[in-house]
């Protein structure tokens, strides 16, 4: 089920990367109205259950058949949203088919907005097939959807890992065998088969960061960026090459490797256990080197204001009962943000970065230190001392991020390019 689920969201999260307009998307009304809160009993069962069902506790090769009725799946989507922020979702599943309805409060907006998701799901020998979808009211065509799902059922099928789904009236039920790197098979199997070769070309290049140095010893990102961006202007060099197109996968490499994703062979026989890789850090802390990479990565997609209202979301959601608002990981997904669009904006940027990669990148120079970068701020006191996210005293710390990001070594020689070069 922690399969399907990753599945299901990670569809919406790609559909919204795609539009790239997550504020207009937005609703003044919710398509599910509020319900009753969850009590505490319910946030303790569905935390009870996910631990219980957690596959990654499961020996490889495992046979799970899990079985779900329809409240206690509406219950777990519940508790999913609260960890988000307002929000209420409704499950129906009916004879073969499952219908997902849930509206998400969007604490960045005082005015109080509602992304409404709706995901109508049928089943196709023994495989779910959606039926209908759509984001803010805006349906999705059917045949962009399908797609998505039907790679990514792909990946679960060549991986061995998805044997059957059966929706019979108020209950589901899901059979697969647990394999490592599931996750990271469906993902593979959603790019391209030219990007999944790309990808794979600088995975190596990441499992190679550190020659010599003893396992599970940190390696700043910097070393990671210099080497798969100096790679990546090697590569510029070829016949037909685009910089954009390598520091594209270069960043997604960083990203996957900073977060210990792999790129999957989906035709081997067996989904074999991960090779040792290094800690990656940012200013001495794996965090910051998650964050920046994973804003880098989906910046370089041309979605920075889908990587910015996910970094912004993430942080208040922390404030919400999480580990508390950080301005230090927001600026780390701005500065993964800017240096993305520095390295994929243009071929002039592209080939500036890959130079200044080969020389060597330190993080001083895509990093501000974490000076006056207040963290683990709850959601009152976030609330009190700055305002929220339209307060003065945040837009004014914001501002100073940026203009700290925007200071570095990095985009004070992008501003002073000969003239002619981009």
């Amino acid at each position: 089920m922690r399969i399907l689920t990753r599945l299901l969201v990670g569809i919406l999260v790609l559909a919204l990367a795609a539009l790239g307009v997550v504020v207009l998307l937005t609703q003044g009304q919710p398509l599910v109205p509020p319900g009753q809160p969850l009590s505490e009993q319910d946030r303790c069962w569905a935390q009870q259950w996910v631990r219980a069902n957690d596959p990654r506790r499961r020996p490889d090769g495992a046979w799970v058949s899990l079985t779900l009725p329809e409240d206690e799946a509406e219950l777990l989507a519940n508790w999913f949203i609260s960890r988000l922020g307002p929000g209420q979702a409704q499950v129906r599943i009916d004879d073969g088919t499952l219908t997902l309805e849930a509206s998400v409060g969007l604490p960045w907006n005082p005015g109080g907005a509602f992304l409404n998701l709706h995901l109508g799901l049928g089943v196709v020998d023994g495989l779910p097939q959606v039926e209908t979808a759509s984001v803010g009211g805006l349906p999705l065509p059917r045949t962009l959807a399908r797609a998505l799902v039907e790679r990514a059922l792909d990946g679960l099928t060549r991986a061995r890992i998805l044997e059957s789904v059966t929706l019979t009236p108020g209950r589901a039920m899901v059979v697969y065998t647990w394999r490592r790197g599931a996750v990271d098979a469906v993902g593979t199997n959603l790019l391209a088969p030219d990007e999944q070769a790309r990808l794979r070309l600088y995975q190596a290049e990441a499992m190679a960061v550190a020659p010599g140095r003893p396992l599970g010893e940190a390696v700043p990102l910097g070393v990671l960026l210099s080497r798969l961006l100096a790679k990546a202007e090697e590569r510029s060099g070829m016949p037909g090459a685009d910089p954009v197109a390598e520091n594209r996968a270069a960043l997604a490499a960083a990203a996957a490797y900073a977060n210990r994703r792999l790129v999957r062979d989906l035709d081997a026989v067996e989904v074999a256990r991960p090779p040792p890789m290094h800690p990656i850090t940012l200013r001495g802390r794996r965090d910051l080197a998650k964050h920046f990479t994973i804003s880098a990565a989906l910046a370089a997609q041309g979605s920075s204001l889908f990587s910015d209202a996910v970094g912004l979301f993430k942080e208040l959601a922390d404030a919400n009962g999480g580990s508390g608002f950080s301005f230090a990981d927001l600026a780390a997904d701005r500065a993964g943000l800017r240096f993305a669009e520095l390295a994929t904006g243009d071929a002039a940027g592209a080939s500036l970065v890959q130079r200044l990669a080969r020389a060597g990148l330190v993080e001083g120079d895509f990093m501000i230190d974490l000076q006056g970068l207040p963290e683990a701020l709850s959601k009152v006191q976030f609330e009190r001392e700055y305002g929220g996210t339209q307060g003065e005293p945040y837009l004014a710390l914001v501002e100073d991020i940026e203009g700290r990001i925007l200071g570095l070594r990095l985009y004070r020689l992008v501003r002073g390019r000969p003239e002619g070069e981009g």
